[in-house]
Parts: C-alpha cells; structure tokens; sequence
C-alpha cells in the first residue's frame, strides 16, 4: 500500500486530504522486471565467458590430440588421456553457461528414449560411484522424442550428480521411462499443451530438499554445495522449456528426491543407419583458407590441419582474408573462418568468398553462445572447442558433399 496526503487549513479547521493506493501488483510486476533483466545481464555474461573458455579449450585439447599422436603408450600418454579427459569435462562447464544463456546451437533430431539412455548406463555408474546402486527401467513402448541428444545426456548427467551429492554414505539411483497423455488440465497446470508425452523419472533415496531448497532449486547460480556453480538445474530446466516440456520436482527432507522430465512424444521412428561408421577423415592436399582472430586458436587450428593432411593458408580478419584470396594463383578447396571477427563475420566473409569462387566449401566455427540457426542459414557449422578428431570428421563430410547445411 501507499500513501500520500497534505494538511489544509480552511473554515477554522485543519483537514488531512489524502489518498491510498494498492501498489502491490506494480511492485510484484516491478521486482519481475528488475529479475528479468538481471538474468539476461547473466545470460550475456555466462555466453561471454564461454567464448573465451572454448577458445582456450579449442587450443588445449589441440595439443593435446597432437601431442598424444607422436607418444606411444607409456605413462606420458596416459597422463595426457587424463589432461584430455579433464579438458572434455571443461567443455562440458561451457555447455551449461550456453544452456543457461539460451543461445545455444542445438542439432535436433529423432532419438527413441529408452535406447539412449541405457547406452548412458556405463557411464553414469561410473559417475555414480560403487556406493550408489542405478536401476534403469526403461520402457521400449514410450516412444520416441525430437531432442539434442546431447542436452538430454546433459540432463541426465547433471541430475544424476546432484542425486549423488545427496547420497554421500550411498543408496539408490532410479530411472525409468514411461508414456504418458496430457490433458488440457494438466497441461495448464504443467505450462505444456496438451498431447502424448514422454516421461523420465529420477528418483533418489537421499536426503532430500526443505521447503526453501525446494523452492529455488532452478535459480542459477542457487547451489547448497559450498564449491558448485549453481548451474546444473537451471541448465536443466532451460532445455526442457526449450524443447516444449516441463520438469516436476518433488522432494522432502528424509524422503529422497523424485524429478520428472516430461518431453512432447513424436511419431517418427529412428531409421537405422544402413552406413557404417567412417573412420576419421584425413585429407589429400586440400588447399583450406583459415580465418580467426584469435592468435593461439589459429595457431593450433592451423597445426591440426597440417597434421590431417591439408595445405593450409592464414588469416587474421575477413579483410586479409580476402586479399589472401585475390592473390591466390590457385583457388582455395575449403574456407574455415571464425564466426565473430573484427570487420566483418564470418558468414559476411564466406557470402564474400562465394563471389568470388563460387563453389568453395565453407565451415564457420564459433565459441560463442548466442549463434544461432538463422545466422548460419546455409552454412556448416563446428562448435569451438573442437579436437582434432571432430574437427577431421566434419572436414570428411563437407568434402564427401555429406555436412548438414544450416537452416532458418
């Protein structure tokens, strides 16, 4: 409530003239813009920071593959195994920042749920540790769902280790899938529309949250672990909006945990690839144009693809590029350039290039969060960090006409 009044004088008398007025809704909406802002202010900071990790990332895990290649086995490869191991659970901290700024570039496809997740068993016991027991059940009736199977692994990764922090002298981690129908009630009561829908279930026999624990768990940055991030739920609840689904938690101190992931259910079915797996691609002489600004990103880009077998030429920033361009007796097989560069883009610089060799492949790779699908319309797309090894298949496919172009 807020008031305001005045004293007045007349006739002999003094008066009050005032007046009172409900102010809580425009507060309430006030404190909610106020957040807003707050979060998107996070949101810029946490994709800020995951450009510069995955550039820094991008030039470890390069030397890295490097390195390894010239070791046979030994104890100095096996350290190395362990540097590239902790470097890939790094990538994984900047895959959280993006999830959490939203800006994500996502690869959707068709994944049958009950498959993929029993392909993560090894890997979450091993997460889990040999106190904590893992039940899967795994319905193959539930159906199928269009998702990153990469962020559904994020999920369950990051709800698996928070069920383990809650179990620190042990227990049981249960996971299962089921299918289920939404209707118009629940749904509101969800925010999801109605329809069929698959359901994963996390289930925990841990110590469980209080009523305030409970209340912030998807706040970013909200952690009860004194060296956490705070970044695992509110990555989590962030996909699931993302993917038009909903997340239901229900805890109690003494009772354990139980969350619920409930993913709009598809029709489709997963086509078995009749192709086998390529092994990784090595070139033959290609001729690649590498534009980045970043001096140790071109650096080691620029030895990785030596090493698999391309001839490689540098450049700075898009307009040296294209001088490289022009000067050239030969022309260029493959353009690879950095998306945010002083002076132009890459997408700008690779319009530029097709101008003047049409024709010319062309892979545009960023470290940044808030690259999206529009701005990479027609082009191929590699999210720093890259390795060699990633970087090798991608090359193989955009030579062998077999890289998925980008679309709006």
């Amino acid at each position: 409530m807020r008031v305001t009044g005045r004293f007045e004088q007349k006739d002999g008398h003094r008066r009050l003239l005032g007046a009172i007025a409900d102010v809580s809704e425009r507060r309430t909406l006030e404190e909610a813009l106020s957040r807003s802002q707050r979060l998107e202010s996070l949101g810029r900071l946490a994709g800020g920071v995951a450009h510069d990790f995955n550039n820094l990332l991008t030039v470890i895990m390069a030397s890295l593959s490097l390195a390894g290649d010239e070791l046979q086995s030994g104890p100095a490869k096996a350290e190395l195994s362990t540097a590239r191991s902790a470097a890939d659970r790094a990538r994984e901290l900047t895959r959280q920042l993006m999830a959490f700024a939203r800006r994500q570039v996502v690869e959707l496809s068709v994944v049958e749920l009950h498959a993929h997740l029993g392909e993560l068993g090894p890997m979450l016991r091993r997460l889990l540790g040999e106190d904590v027991e893992l039940v899967l059940r795994l319905d193959p009736d539930a159906g199928a769902v269009r998702v990153d199977a990469s962020q559904i692994e994020q999920v369950l990764v990051n709800l698996a280790v928070n069920a383990r922090e809650a179990m620190p002298r042990g227990g049981r981690l249960e996971i299962e899938t089921a299918a289920e129908v939404i209707d118009a009630a629940r749904g509101a009561s969800l925010d999801v529309a109605e329809g069929s829908y698959v359901v994963i279930r996390v289930r925990d026999t841990g110590m469980g949250m209080d009523e305030h624990t409970r209340a912030r768990a998807f706040d970013p940055f909200f952690t009860t672990k004194a060296d956490g991030t705070g970044l695992g739920l509110a990555s989590v609840f962030g996909i699931v909006r993302r993917l038009s689904g909903a997340i239901v938690l229900d805890s109690e101190l003494g009772r354990g945990t139980e969350v619920s992931v409930y993913l709009p259910r598809v029709e489709e079915h997963v086509r078995p690839s009749a192709e086998a797996p390529r092994a990784a691609a090595h070139g033959a002489g290609q001729r690649i144009l590498l534009v980045e600004d970043d001096d140790l990103v071109r650096s080691a880009g620029a030895r990785i693809l030596a090493r698999l077998g391309y001839r490689v030429e540098v450049a700075a920033h898009g307009a040296q590029a294209l001088e490289i361009l022009a000067a050239a007796s030969t022309p260029f097989d493959l353009l690879m350039t950095d998306m945010i560069m002083p002076g132009m883009t890459g997408v700008e610089l690779a319009d530029e290039v097709r101008r003047i060799q049409p024709g010319i492949a062309v892979l545009v790779v960023s470290g940044y969060a808030d690259v999206d699908n529009e701005q990479l319309a027609g082009h191929t797309y590699l999210q720093k960090p890259y390795s060699l090894e990633t970087l090798s298949q991608r090359l193989g496919e955009l030579f062998s006409g077999r890289a998925p172009k980008r679309s709006a």
